[in-house]
């Protein structure tokens, strides 16, 4: 693949082959600061599994209804994103690459029986203290029309950069917080959450193949942790969410315990899923 090339899918990726894949980009070691290139996957007229959107709001947390969840483009955008970095052109191996932020926002809630063109490409990309920080923009359309709904996610590749010692967000969340809600995570909710959303990284499946990558336990997926505090937080607001923002901050173990600490703001809240039994911050957000 060269810079700047545009690749038409014509069916969706298997996220099984995808993961497999991405295991071979393990050779991928850049000797120098690696170059962002310009990649783009579109998919076109994709329709919405009913049966998965209905597991999804069920282990989200999510109420039923006519419009898809704010994170839900993200988790059926997933295959495409390692379809784009398992390219010939992407210059770095998908094991070890950290979640580090998202910003997500939609102009209306999207209709879940809808067709959607899909669009997925790479942003920017920054120094920062542990290595390089790149996005990848993904963009939904209703079929041939314009984007309504974008999330941009940034992710770390972790090399001796000598980069700015800053972090996306705060590392610690105000004190202010005034409501919480609890949130409970079951050791099989990895397993779970990932046969939903086609994330079958070892990391959060069970404690013996988690410890195979440093971890002494399972983590719960950084995207079911949003999407349950997004799914806590939508009744506070007036109407559907517009905007959902994000820091990921620490590893949350399964089976574990947190609280979702919130708080008004001038156009929605702001929010910071914090250890039960530990002063470490997990995420930090708002949602407006």
């Amino acid at each position: 693949m060269t810079r700047n090339e545009v690749l038409t899918l014509d069916r969706m990726p298997s996220t099984g082959a995808a993961f497999l894949t991405a295991a071979t980009t393990s050779f991928r070691r850049p000797k120098s600061a690696p170059q962002l290139p310009s990649l783009s996957v579109k998919l076109g007229g994709v329709d919405i599994d009913q049966q998965r959107l209905a597991a999804y709001r069920e282990i989200c947390g999510f109420e039923a209804g006519n419009g898809l969840p704010i994170c839900y483009p993200q988790v059926m955008a997933a295959a495409m994103h390692i379809h784009l970095m398992t390219r010939k052109g992407f210059p770095m191996p998908l094991l070890g690459l950290v979640h580090v932020a998202n910003v997500i926002e939609q102009d209306q809630e999207l209709a879940a029986d809808g067709k959607y063109d899909i669009n997925v490409r790479t942003g920017e990309s920054r120094d920062a203290r542990l290595g390089l920080e790149f996005d990848l923009i993904t963009e939904f359309a209703p079929q041939g029309g314009d984007v309504c709904w974008q999330a941009v996610t940034s992710i770390l590749y972790r090399y001796k950069s000598g980069g700015p010692r800053r972090s996306s967000a705060p590392s610690k969340p105000p004190v202010e917080f005034g409501h919480y809600a609890q949130v409970n995570a079951p050791a099989d909710l990895g397993r779970r959450y990932g046969s939903i959303a086609g994330d079958v990284n070892p990391i959060h499946l069970t404690a013996w193949s988690a410890k195979l990558f440093g971890f002494k336990r399972a983590i719960a997926h950084g995207m079911w942790s949003l999407a349950h505090s997004a799914a806590l937080l939508q009744p506070e607001l007036k109407g559907p969410p517009s905007k959902l923002t994000v820091a990921f901050k620490r590893p949350f173990f399964l089976p574990g315990k947190a609280a979702l600490k919130f708080a008004p703001e001038a156009e929605g809240l702001k929010f910071a899923l914090l250890g039960a039994q530990r002063a470490e911050t997990h995420l930090t957000g708002s949602l407006s």
